[in-house]
């Protein structure tokens, strides 16, 4: 498969002495999920900002698709990445349907008007997000769930090959957890489209991507095939938990239970 977003010892910050991530090498290729996990202040959004060209490194190199993502404008840098932020800004008077038209600014001319293809990608993402029948609403009035649908239906109409997404199951209830992770698994699964997610969830990412990272203190500790990868020992060393990790037998659904903090009784 094709390397579609790759970091070589990347280092990045907030400043000169504030470095957050150490020595960062990854590859995320055409149709793999990856999951950045890790404990708070880990450096998994830094990381994942520095992906997305929203952090510019200190050192190292971040490119998409073979071209140094430094040397990209930012319209053409939204052509190949799409970035899906933890709290989307809820723009005020704004509604479903043109806040979803936004993920067609890399294409529409300078003044804004949607093409045909334009209009088609943005009902097209409505439809696949089941969010048509918001389409009128704005998006502030929306619930945190329905904002979160939103959100994805305008990366999708971005139609990007490469799509980011920080921490997009947070602050959800149970069902909409499972609709966003299985919505963003078959993006990578269904339409070949390289992801990356930051979660919280050992569980989450064994259940639905298909590579993980676990970071440490700004450096990425294991990395690899996420059943590789999520383990009861690598999950040990990064967040000092005692795990079972298993597989449910009726389901089939994977699943990491943490029975206790380690080093204490």
């Amino acid at each position: 498969m094709t390397v579609a977003l790759a970091c070589a010892s990347v280092w990045c910050g907030y400043g000169r002495d504030a470095v957050v991530v150490r020595d960062a090498t990854l590859e995320v290729r055409d149709g793999e999920l990856w999951a950045l996990l890790g404990p708070n202040g880990a450096g998994k959004s830094t990381l994942l900002r520095a992906l997305a060209g929203l952090c510019a490194p200190m050192r190292g190199s971040v490119a998409v698709y073979g071209q140094p993502l430094a040397a990209l404008s930012a319209r053409e840098r939204a052509r190949k990445i799409a970035w899906v932020a933890q709290e989307e800004l809820a723009p005020e008077q704004r509604t479903v349907r043109e806040f979803v038209a936004l993920g067609r600014a890399p294409y529409t001319p300078w003044h804004g008007a949607l093409s045909t293809e334009d209009r088609d990608a943005v009902r097209d993402a409505l439809a696949w997000a089941s969010v048509e029948a918001l389409a009128s609403r704005d998006v502030a009035e929306l619930s945190g769930g329905e904002r979160r649908r939103v959100a994805l239906a305008r990366a999708r109409a971005q139609q990007a090959k490469v799509v980011l997404f920080d921490e997009p199951t947070a602050f959800l209830d149970p069902k909409q957890q499972w609709w966003v992770a299985e919505a963003i698994a078959k993006l990578a699964r269904e339409e070949g489209r390289a992801a990356v997610m930051v979660v919280h969830d050992p569980a989450l990412a064994l259940r639905y991507a298909t590579h993980a990272a676990l970071l440490k203190e700004g450096e990425i500790v294991a990395k690899g095939p996420v059943e590789r990868v999520i383990a009861r020992e690598a999950l040990a060393e990064v967040f000092s938990v005692d795990t079972r990790v298993g597989v449910d037998a009726a389901s089939g659904v994977p699943y990491v239970v943490t029975v206790g903090a380690v080093g204490e009784s």
